[in-house]
């Protein structure tokens, strides 16, 4: 779906115009409750076992599904979104002294330092040179751990236009993340396809400041 030049442009229709079509969720049917039940109950588990205090949840989308994630081992938690309108909503809502909103594009904007950045549902809807380029700024925020969305099963990557969708399997061509350190199965159905292996990889961002894509390298 195009709608606009920029990626603002365009998420900021899709937000407006309900174009996912959940009757849950303007984010989507992947962020019902009842395709996040799983990833609800392994979030805790992941911030406990890696010592995660901070969160940057980027897209954060309206909070449908994450406002039901236990929190109490975190000290911050930073929803961000490239659409305005859903850091306004979300910040009227939901922001107390833990819990936050920011708009941001995870592309071009810097990144605040955290323990986790979360990238769930995000990369499938970008462009390859807008993945790596996010990759690129995500490793500039020395932050120390990225869980993403990952297709683990997906054997080639095909590109993509803003807006659209595709599954991508972060440890292929041409993003070649090293093998992740924990994985969470969460095998979400889009679209009516099954695409087998859809989980959350995670990676330690100190070791994307090695990859042959040249994360340090400004633009």
């Amino acid at each position: 779906m195009r709608t606009g030049n920029t990626r603002k442009e365009i998420f900021t229709t899709i937000y407006k115009t309900h174009h996912w079509k959940s009757s849950e969720s303007v984010s989507g049917p992947g962020s019902e409750l009842c395709q996040t039940e799983s990833l609800r109950y392994a979030l805790p588990i992941i911030f406990k076992k890696y010592n995660i205090k901070t969160v940057l949840d980027i897209p954060c989308g309206d909070f449908n599904w994450m406002r039901y994630v236990n929190m109490s081992y975190l000290d911050r938690y930073v929803g961000a979104d490239i659409v305005k309108d859903i850091v306004q909503d979300n910040s009227k809502l939901y922001t107390n002294q833990k819990v936050s909103f920011q708009k941001i594009d995870i592309v071009e904007d810097t990144l605040p330092m955290v323990d986790l950045v979360f990238t769930r549902d995000c990369f499938v809807h970008l462009s390859n040179i807008e993945v790596l380029d996010a990759i690129k700024n995500i490793a500039k925020s020395k932050s120390k751990y990225f869980l993403s969305t990952t297709y683990q099963n997906h054997s080639k990557n095909e590109d993509t236009s803003q807006g659209k969708w595709r599954p991508i399997n972060l440890n292929r061509t041409p993003f070649n993340l090293p093998p992740y350190i924990d994985y969470i199965d969460t095998d979400f159905q889009d679209s009516g396809k099954n695409y087998p292996g859809n989980g959350l990889g995670l990676w330690r961002i100190e070791n994307l400041l090695f990859l042959k894509i040249d994360i340090m390298t400004p633009k």
